[in-house]
């Protein structure tokens, strides 16, 4: 699989220069027109195999992007883009007779087999390369142009944080296993097209491993209730307790699992070896270090302190 970030251009006219080829042979051939005098960037992580390819975007600067009739018939290509927009300012988006203002947390899916237009300021985003076969083949039609998406909530939140995961993760994943997550996440998105929210035994196994990740990301909040978690990744409560009951847990049993993780993490990291063991419980969300202490020696049979020594008792001056 190859990763790689966008070089770096001395001037304003090598780097769009640069952008002009490496998004027609990387995103779609079309026409790119800068707008305004203001420096222009964009830095990309490209992640490659032979069936996907993902770019996850910065860009700063203003400008209009066309793909016309003529790009379509010189340049052909049938796959589709989903174009992901995660921060920024507003995006205007328009392909056949659909036309949109793409705002952060939404996501279009384009056709690079039409002509389309889009006018964006700076942003970050994700755009992902999927065949037109695994879109068309899973729909039994020709797919759909979304022009916008909602992908805060439901199984739109869950093809977002599969994004997120496939960038984060880049260096630890082998084309296989980046090539399996892709295809499931366009699985979600022809579903989430189709309107099918109902829930298969592998959708309910996604939402465990989302609410998994936003608990771990969140361990230190002791706020951290499953109607807010719910409500944050635009599911009902009940689907988030189904979804634990078929992983074999229970909600409150996850919260506890992973904020005890985080605290065994911190009690072995060097970097905290002189943070007291209070502060510790207060950052994974425990009430006290009373209580770190007991539902620690419970899990692992030993104290907090007596895990710190035995752990870190060598690094000590």
């Amino acid at each position: 699989m190859i990763s790689k970030p966008t070089p770096e251009a001395s001037t304003e006219s090598q780097f769009r220069e640069f952008w002009d080829d490496y998004s027609a042979k990387n995103l779609s051939a079309g026409r790119h027109v800068y707008i305004g005098s203001l420096p222009y960037r964009v830095h990309t992580v490209r992640q490659e195999t032979s069936q996907y390819i993902l770019h996850a975007l910065r860009h700063d600067g203003y400008a209009e992007r066309w793909r016309t009739p003529r790009h379509v018939s010189q340049y052909p290509d049938d796959d589709y883009r989903l174009f992901v927009h995660t921060r920024g300012d507003p995006i205007q988006a328009r392909q056949g007779d659909n036309e949109a203002t793409v705002l952060p947390g939404m996501a279009c899916l384009f056709s690079t087999g039409q002509p389309f237009d889009m006018r964006f300021g700076p942003f970050s985003g994700y755009v992902l390369k999927l065949p037109f076969q695994g879109i068309n083949d899973r729909l039994g039609r020709k797919g759909p142009q979304e022009l916008a998406l909602n992908i805060n909530k439901g199984l739109g939140r869950l093809v977002l944080d599969m994004l997120r995961g496939l960038h984060e993760e880049r260096d630890n994943l082998t084309e296989s296993q980046f090539n399996a997550v892709c295809d499931r996440l366009t699985e979600l998105l022809c579903m989430f097209l189709d309107g099918d929210e109902q829930p298969d035994s592998q959708h309910v196994q996604d939402v465990a491993a989302a609410v998994r990740r936003y608990v771990h990301a969140h361990a230190g909040n002791r706020e951290l209730s499953l109607p807010a978690v719910a409500s944050a990744l635009g599911w009902s409560t009940r689907r988030v307790q189904t979804a634990m009951s078929e992983a074999g847990t229970t909600y409150r049993e996850l919260v506890r699992e992973e904020r005890l993780t985080t605290a065994r993490r911190m009690l072995g990291d060097t970097a905290a070896l002189y943070l007291p063991i209070n502060d510790i419980a207060r950052r994974c969300g425990f009430a006290s270090a009373n209580v770190l202490s007991m539902l620690f020696k419970e899990e692992y049979g030993e104290s907090p302190r007596e895990y710190r020594q035995r752990s870190l008792g060598r690094v000590r001056p």
